[in-house]
């Protein structure tokens, strides 16, 4: 993937998560304007041990403290908080009318307890109705995400409703961010399609990613894929707990496993960053802070399981801004440094980083906290899945690329290493290891093999006269010749200094002589010109030979060099053959 489209994609990343911003602080404003609910008022109980009777005892000195709006901040408080409202003062409207109301606490803690007033002649008695992750929700609950209450009619607008919010377990601890408000059925129902439309989006995009480089990890094979296949699967999995949408399944006593997935997320990201960045070599000590996530993930989900889920919740929220920042830093090092898939990595972490942090801002209290807020780091996720995924293909185009020139460079080595560098033939090593292999190949076989072997008659005298330079011409055109007039499964080769031999493969002894002889006109036909004035001739002796059961390598080249010495003995320019 080329910067451009990079740089594309990761703008309209981050312009999407700064749309979602927007529309969340709208979204906000319009819950606040439409809570239906008046004086609404707070009380926190660090005690944990206020129950409704103490609440309503007079005298005790435990004040309600008036609410700013319907959304409360209070962070990690590790507080049972007491929320008290009256319904809407139309006076116009009857009893019956709260019947086709929906009171809502947009996001789930462990236990919540609704306590809803009801006049009994001169008394009022309270109804308690139970909701929450770590207690049986009563049948007048709807089951959604989060906490929603059927308000009954009969219900009077004159007497307080409360509402007891208890965000911890042994095992799990919520930040204290909420909003309480009251909606018709039609238009929670509404929101309720627009929300699972959501999530679906987020699931169908992450579980696409997921089989995709599911099938590349079964193709190629390497260990990234896995570790991506791993990160992605566990921060699905982590959504369904998140959003609690294993509510709706049935199973919300798994929310208490939150957490832990998100941690292990966290952990094979940056496993998965180690391993993309190839860090340990490059990046050694971003490499150990990296490393340094990795370990405090791990204790942090220990500590978690060990029961003190506030002190967990805080290092993890810690993590969500301090993991993002390390490994931004390690993927803007490494594209410093010419590594071009750092380009859609960075793209993706800063499209994640957004939404981690915008998500961690929520769970501190910092920002308001609201659906679209506290899932960006949902839509993050989303899409630095697909980056992540374009910047998984980036590296393997750029790791084939690599590997061609490696492989290039490798074949131009290896050719080097059997290569005269001088005529462009093979040379007196790859000579005899090819013709044992040759000798082998058709042992026991009728498949015929010929041997030629070739000297440049008095080629000293040519060196002498004219000087080594003009030698090296003569040699190096012998060698174009050679080339030039042999099959290509023929192999040519210059054994020693103007000593040269042809191996040929399926051939009989009189074509080998036919192919020597034309080779050998050829070169005596031939003038070579040394820069001097005038051109130097030259002939050449040749001796040629055919396999015989039985022989070796050896024995084969001694008979060919014998009848290369008969040729000599001769009178030199000719072939001789035997």
């Amino acid at each position: 993937m080329n910067i451009k489209r990079h740089i594309i994609v990761s703008g309209l990343s981050v312009l999407i998560l700064i749309l979602i911003g927007a529309v969340s602080v709208l979204s906000k404003q319009e819950v606040h304007h439409s809570s239906g609910c008046r004086q609404l008022q707070y009380l926190l109980d660090d005690t944990k041990t206020l129950g409704l009777t103490d609440i309503l005892t007079p005298g005790t000195g435990r004040q309600f403290t008036t609410a700013g709006s319907s959304s409360f901040k209070f962070g990690t408080a590790h507080s049972v908080v007491w929320v008290r409202f009256l319904l809407h003062d139309d006076s116009d409207l009857s009893a019956s009318d709260h019947s086709s109301e929906l009171l809502v606490i947009d996001k789930d803690f462990a236990y919540v307890d609704l306590f809803l007033p009801r006049e009994t002649g001169a008394d009022i008695s309270y109804t308690r109705i139970k909701a929450g992750t770590f207690q049986s929700p009563s049948s007048q609950t709807y089951r959604y995400c989060y906490p929603v209450f059927s308000l009954p009619a009969g219900l009077s607008g004159n007497h307080y409703i409360y509402l007891r919010i208890d965000p911890s377990s042994p095992y799990y601890h919520a930040s204290l961010n909420f909003t309480v408000f009251i909606e018709d059925n039609i238009t929670f129902f509404k929101a309720t399609w627009k929300e699972l439309g959501f999530f679906g989006i987020i699931i169908g995009i992450m579980s696409a990613m997921i089989l995709y480089n599911l099938f590349l990890w079964l193709v190629i094979m390497d260990r990234i894929y896995f570790l991506y296949i791993l990160y992605i699967l566990l921060f699905l999995t982590y959504l369904f707990v998140r959003v609690n949408l294993i509510n709706i399944l049935g199973v919300p006593h798994l929310r208490f496993l939150g957490p832990a997935l998100l941690l292990l997320a966290l952990i094979f990201a940056c496993l998965f960053t180690l391993r993309f960045l190839n860090s340990k070599h490059h990046l050694p000590i971003l490499h150990k802070m990296i490393w340094g996530c990795i370990i405090v993930g791990g204790l942090d989900i220990l500590l978690n399981f060990a029961g003190y889920p506030k002190q967990a919740n805080v290092i993890l929220h810690i993590l969500g801004f301090a993991c993002p920042a390390i490994v931004l830093t390690a993927g803007f090092r490494r594209l410093y440094q010419g590594f071009s898939p750092a380009r859609g990595y960075l793209a993706a972490w800063i499209t994640m980083m957004i939404g981690s942090f915008t998500a961690s801002a929520a769970g501190f209290g910092i920002i308001a906290s609201n659906f679209l807020t506290t899932n960006a780091h949902l839509t993050g996720s989303a899409i630095e899945s697909l980056l992540l995924s374009m910047a998984l293909a980036d590296r393997i185009r750029l790791l084939k690329e690599e590997r061609g020139q490696l492989l290039k460079k490798s074949q131009v080595l290896q050719r080097l290493s059997i290569t005269d560098s001088l005529t462009g033939l093979y040379n007196k090593s790859y000579f005899f290891t090819t013709l044992a292999q040759e000798i082998q190949r058709i042992r026991g076989r009728s498949t015929p093999l010929s041997l030629m072997v070739l000297d440049v008659d008095h080629f000293k005298t040519v060196n002498d006269t004219y000087g080594h330079a003009a030698g090296d011409i003569v040699l190096e055109s012998l060698g174009r010749m050679m080339l030039s007039g042999v099959r290509q499964s023929d192999i040519a080769c210059r054994y020693g200094g103007e000593e040269f031999s042809i191996i040929l493969p399926a051939t009989l002894l009189n074509h080998a002589a036919e192919l020597a002889e034309r080779i050998r006109k050829k070169f005596e036909l031939s003038e070579f010109d040394i820069h001097t004035g005038s051109p130097v001739k030259a002939t050449i002796s040749i001796g040629v030979t055919q396999y015989r059961d039985g022989e070796d390598e050896t024995t084969l080249f001694n008979r060919a060099d014998k009848a290369l010495y008969r040729a000599k003995s001769q009178g030199r320019n000719q072939v001789f053959f035997i």
